[in-house]
């Protein structure tokens, strides 16, 4: 119904003074891709224990004469990358925020933002903080990869919770009838006992009329997937939609169809034409809400300033 790239929401950041706001705006794409990043991150942190393991070996290893150098050399190498990751990672703890505050998700707590602060606690670690520059260089970038390759999964593992709940939380609202299906007029409201125009006898009245030009377009006020598209003496030319989370709106009177039974629509998406097919006195949509199997009142579900996609 969307592309994967479809805009989950925008979040507005006022800094104290409110001089200054700053949007972000939120896609499928680019949730994936922030999660991406944070496990990027870490399997690279992973890859340079490597470069630690075999730096602290290389002494024992090489001949004496190119140790030395090779060991700074590698350091030298290390620091530089260690700096980058560093700075990756600054960027996704911000984000990751960013992403909590939307997913409606508490900050997290200093104590476990802080993760691996302090280093590992190796008596070797110990050791090459005894002994010289180099030594102490290399025990400092351990201790500084240690922390990196925990924070990088606790933000990925972050992100990954935080991306789960925002896409459910887009899917529902997808899922909501939040607009009008014409441009036209409330012309008779939802009742458990209205006396029928044509009938003239009174009998519940499960959703709301809606006049309107005949000739308008009826949209679908919510994605979800056509379950009826056809005709019957009563309703004429009808669509009936299923939105799921137990939501399933009818559009009944059509003067014709533009949807097929099986198709996928979205919010705003036209599915008909205004008629008056069926047991009608004028062009009108008549519009049903069915909630959990029930009838509700459409118009608690509609939002006046929401617009369709």
């Amino acid at each position: 119904m969307g592309s994967s790239d479809a805009r989950l929401g925008t979040v507005m950041f006022v800094s104290r003074g409110h001089d200054e706001v700053r949007t972000v705006v939120v896609t499928r794409g680019g949730l994936a891709a922030l999660a991406a990043v944070a496990g990027v991150v870490l399997l690279f942190a992973s890859a340079l224990v490597f470069t630690v393991v075999r730096a602290r070996v290389a002494p024992e290893i090489m001949a004496p004469a190119g140790a030395g150098a090779q060991l700074v050399a590698e350091l030298n190498a290390l620091e530089g990358k260690l700096a980058t990751l560093d700075g990756q990672m600054s960027v996704l703890l911000k984000r990751n925020e960013e992403l909590r505050i939307m997913a409606d998700l508490p900050k997290i707590p200093v104590e476990v933002a802080a993760v691996g602060v302090g280093g590992p606690g190796h008596e070797e670690t110990a050791g090459l903080l005894a002994g010289g520059p180099v030594e102490r260089r290399l025990a400092a970038a351990e201790s500084d990869l240690d922390v990196l390759l925990r924070r990088s999964g606790l933000v990925a593992s972050s992100m990954r919770h935080a991306e789960q709940i925002i896409r459910g939380k887009t899917d529902r609202w997808g899922a909501t009838p939040s607009i009008l299906p014409t441009d036209g007029f409330l012309s008779s409201p939802f009742s458990f006992a209205r006396k029928h125009p044509l009938l003239g006898t009174f009998r519940p009245h499960y959703g709301v009329d809606i006049s309107a030009r005949a000739g308008n377009k009826v949209l679908a006020t919510a994605d979800g997937r056509v379950t009826v598209a056809g005709w019957s003496s009563g309703s004429g030319n009808h669509v009936e939609i299923d939105h799921g989370y137990g939501i399933r709106t009818l559009y009944s009177h059509n003067a014709k169809l533009l949807v097929r039974t099986g198709e996928l629509v979205r919010r705003g998406e036209p599915i008909g034409l205004v008629g008056s097919t069926g047991v009608s006195v004028g062009p009108h949509v008549h519009y049903e809400v069915h909630e959990q199997g029930q009838p509700v009142d459409p118009m608690k579900f509609i939002f006046p300033d929401v617009a369709a996609d």
